[in-house]
């Protein structure tokens, strides 16, 4: 689903803080028909896609779970920071000088539904 602004705002700020990336809002704009739209900018990300495994081993090392996703994503739950990092795919996480990087993976503090969806606490 669509993120509101607000939520799209969050998910940057929770990637500078979880991840040390360095987003920054550049601009904001406002449409005629009440519509935001961002301006952003982010570091340029070099490296090769990571695969699978290594996406995996890396929030595992970090302290995250990972989630059965009904839907077949990589879902990634840290309990210490509660939040969830969805969208953990190759074209999203980029081995550089050796280290996985991940830029543009969504990250979010889930409310009761998605908790519930995704069993974040087992009962």
């Amino acid at each position: 689903m669509p993120a509101s602004p607000l939520e799209y705002l969050e998910r940057w700020s929770l990637s500078n803080e979880v991840f040390g990336d360095n987003v920054r809002l550049a601009s904001l704009i406002e449409w005629p028909d009440g519509a935001l739209s961002f301006g952003i900018t982010q570091p340029q990300y070099h490296g090769v896609p990571a695969e699978p495994r290594d996406i995996e081993r890396f929030f595992l090392a970090a302290g995250w779970i990972r989630l059965k996703d009904p839907s077949g994503h990589f879902a990634f739950f840290n309990y210490a920071f509660q939040v969830l990092a969805i969208d953990a795919e190759r074209r999203n996480c980029y081995i550089t000088q050796g280290e996985l990087q991940p830029f543009d993976v969504i990250l979010c503090r889930p409310g009761p539904e998605l908790e519930e969806f995704l069993r974040i606490y087992p009962s």
